[in-house]
């Protein structure tokens, strides 16, 4: 899938309020509107702001406001009982008329139309499995058997009195597997149970704003969406096979809950994306039918305050209705879990694989709560489930998007027993049995571990007064001081000498966010701290910690991007587009080199291709990045215009940064050293770059 369109993208067809009654004149004084600009790189609709006025607001203010700012507001039964309007701005005026709207007292709130999509990015991996007596692809599942799902199945299935809202690219309706635990709006069916009349008849026969909603409802074909829910990018349709795909049906697979209905809201398009206003208004819409459970297998990673106000506003909605959100970490890979995950009343899911540890690619942060089963995306190590690619079919994905389901699932078992009646109590008891994995108690990875659903439905409720463990502030290693030199200033001192790695191992990096696990041939002190392997990246870095792959580089220090690492050219990179990726051991002991060198890699959607190394010696600790050739369709991308150049300790603890970003801050036989204190230093001195250290500390909610 291409890379772009991996930026998940919620999006809310934002309704309007424009009926309030005649209020008294308002003044200027009073509080600030909170108007979100667009900031930190977070994409948004380009002709869509979402506002709301203030309680009170006469329509003619509103009217007048709409007028001043060339706005059309467009209407959303969900929405409005947000209080939002959407408004439709000319192309290319979102930034001047939130500008405007912050300075209007009429207004409560505003913000851009964000833009959000799947949490995954996984290429399906079709995949034969062992026949075995029931569900005959049971064998090839194995998520349900690590969080107790055949020991639960013992004592509990679920109910159709409790729905798991699959808030998504929709779901196939019509899936061998899937069609009968479809959920179905007794007011709009007629007596044939398919809908009949009612169905077809374009009148909203229950009253609650949407015509014909026999099976759900789709928010994104219009401003009003339709009534056809139906998957045809195959996302939605994997989700809720593993939330609840029909078992013991001799078809395919076994759902985690076997009896709860599921609620299809299409909310990302057939691309996988949407925004703010389409997913705030599935939330409320899923909340109004009665859902128990929502399952958001999607977000964005906004940069604070940034975030949509309107999306955390449908979350809390659906909370103080009783609904509990379960919502994916995200798989950036890296520091920073994604909005609707991060919000306060969103269970927040990381990943797992199947030997139960953290994969690279899932999020991790202080707002994760629980982890489930997510895959690596192999036939092995990967979350196999209903699909739809244009017929009714299965296939393996992998990520957070996996991860979520299995949590929503298990909730809605816990929600069929009485004592489960709240959102706080279907939290804890899976907070609380769940199986602690990394550090000890709530860690940043898996939360408070990996659920465990017999144990949760056997937690004592009512009796039991839990004592979270608390969060652990993050393990600050003594800061060690390292300063860089540069061969243009320090000439022989700091000397260009190329030792090609290209005769020593391929890593067999050769895809787009490809990464290899390796282990260095002699104990090398990064920060201080024993590093005995590294994961090497396709985007021109390599970390210690294992912690990411990602494409999107961040300046150094950084609490959020990679974590732990050496970047002589953090960029997105290619490997599937030319070049390759190498590895040397180099020297006798006690001084040798491990050299890492990217090949005549291009750098993604550009030609051209980038060749340079970092070289780790032995005894000194020291790093060494080199560049022997660099080119590109812009000398600009080159010159390292979109790349971080630098070294990080921790999840951004500290490190010494060379360039972010900065054209013409790289170029061909150039020669950069980081050296720790206590190391001779160069004739020439260290280059005046400043080094910055920051602790960014894990903390809790």
């Amino acid at each position: 899938m291409p890379r772009r369109s991996r930026k998940l993208l919620l999006a809310l067809s934002l309704c309007a309020v424009l009926g309030a009654a005649a209020a008294p004149r308002l003044s200027t004084a009073g509080p600030l509107p909170r108007v979100s600009m667009p900031s930190g790189g977070a994409p948004y609709a380009p002709t869509e702001v979402l506002v709301r006025f203030r309680p009170g607001t006469s329509a003619a203010a509103i009217a007048q406001t709409l007028a001043a700012e060339g706005a059309q507001a467009q209407t959303n039964p969900a929405l409005a009982k947000l209080g939002y309007t959407l408004l439709s701005v000319p192309e290319g005026q979102v930034v001047a008329t939130l500008q405007a709207l912050s300075r209007n007292p009429a207004v409560e709130k505003a913000q851009p139309n964000y833009l959000l999509t799947v949490a995954d990015a996984a290429t399906p991996d079709r995949k034969l499995a062992d026949t075995i007596p029931t569900d005959p692809d049971w064998s090839a599942q194995y998520g349900p058997a690590h969080i107790q799902g055949p020991q639960v199945w013992d004592i509990l299935t679920g109910t159709t009195a409790v729905v798991i809202g699959i808030l998504d690219t929709g779901v196939d309706l019509a899936h061998p597997d899937l069609a009968g635990k479809i959920w179905h709006n007794g007011g709009e069916m007629g007596p044939d149970g398919q809908g009949g009349d009612k169905s077809t008849n374009g009148v909203d026969d229950d009253g609650n704003g949407y015509s014909d909603d026999w099976q759900g409802w789709d928010f994104t074909s219009s401003v009003m969406g339709d009534n056809s829910p139906q998957d045809v990018h195959g996302h939605g349709t994997h989700v809720a096979g593993i939330a609840g795909a029909e078992t013991n049906n001799g078809v395919g697979i076994a759902g985690m809950n076997w009896n709860a209905p599921l609620l299809a809201v299409r909310v990302l398009d057939d691309g996988g994306s949407g925004t703010d206003g389409e997913v705030a208004a599935g939330i409320v819409y899923a909340t109004d039918m009665g859902a128990t459970i929502i399952n958001l297998s999607l977000g964005a990673l906004f940069t604070d305050p940034t975030y949509g106000t309107a999306l955390e506003d449908a979350v809390n909605y659906a909370y103080n209705q009783g609904v509990l959100v379960v919502a994916a970490a995200g798989n950036y890979g890296a520091a920073g879990v994604l909005y609707p995950a991060k919000f306060e009343h969103a269970l927040a899911v990381a990943a797992t694989n199947v030997f139960d540890a953290h994969p690279s690619y899932s999020g991790f942060g202080p707002e994760v709560d629980v982890a489930a089963p997510g895959g690596n995306n192999t036939p092995s190590d990967g979350i196999y489930s209903t699909y739809y690619n244009g017929s009714h079919t299965y296939a393996v994905l992998s990520g957070t998007s996996m991860a979520t389901p299995h949590v929503a699932a298990v909730a809605a078992l816990l929600a069929a027993l009485p004592q489960f009646d709240t959102p706080d109590k279907l939290r804890v008891a899976l907070e609380s049995t769940a199986l602690d994995l990394g550090a000890p108690g709530r860690d940043p990875y898996y939360g408070y571990g990996l659920i465990q659903a017999y144990a949760a439905a056997l937690f004592d409720a009512a009796n039991a007064t839990p004592t979270p463990t608390p969060s652990p502030t993050a393990t600050t290693p003594p800061l060690v001081n390292y300063s860089l030199y540069t061969s243009d200033l320090c000439g022989a001192s700091v000397a260009y000498t190329w030792e090609s790695a290209t005769a020593g191992a391929n890593t067999d990096i050769t895809d787009d966010e490809g990464s290899a696990l390796t282990a260095l041939p002699f104990t090398f002190y990064f920060n201080g701290q024993p590093k005995t392997s590294a994961r090497i990246t396709a985007n021109g870095y390599l970390s210690f910690s294992d912690a990411g792959t990602t494409y999107i580089n961040t300046p150094i220090p950084s609490a959020a991007g990679a974590s732990d690492f050496a970047a002589p050219f953090w960029d997105d990179l290619d490997p599937s587009k030319g070049g390759g990726v190498y590895t040397l051991a180099a020297g006798s002991a006690p001084d040798r080199r491990f050299i890492v060198e990217w090949n005549g890699v291009p750098r993604w959607n550009h030609s051209g291709s980038l060749t340079f190394q970092a070289v780790l010696y032995e005894g000194t600790n020291n790093l060494m990045f080199q560049y022997q050739a660099l080119s590109a369709n812009t000398a600009d991308i080159a010159s390292g215009s979109s790349a971080t150049v630098g070294i990080e300790f921790g999840a951004g603890l500290g490190g010494v940064q060379h360039s972010y970003n900065t054209a013409n801050s790289v170029h061909a036989r150039l020669a950069l050293l980081f050296s720790p204190e206590g190391n001779p230093e160069p004739v020439c001195g260290p280059t005046p770059t400043p080094v910055t250290y920051l602790i960014f500390p894990f903390m809790g909610r």
